[in-house]
């Protein structure tokens, strides 16, 4: 499914790391689906660029436990 795709995506651009990579994941963020921004953030973690920091810290009043605690362990 369509999901399942962006969340193989969100993973495949942590592991690509480059400034375009790490742009869309910040994109990511705001997907519907809670694995996709699960993803995001991890693919954000350690290198988050200063303008898409404040989407990803926001992510921790998120309705979804998973991603809130995946915010509350996110480091910018």
């Amino acid at each position: 499914d369509q999901a399942s795709a962006r969340r193989r995506g969100a993973a495949l651009l942590g592991r690509l790391g480059t400034t375009a990579a790490i742009a869309r994941a910040g994109a990511l963020l705001a997907d519907p689906d809670p694995g996709v921004r699960v993803g995001a953030l991890r693919a954000l973690d350690g290198r988050c660029p200063a303008e898409i920091e404040p989407k990803a810290l926001a992510l921790r009043d998120d309705p979804d436990p998973a991603v809130r605690g995946a915010a509350r362990r996110f480091r910018p």
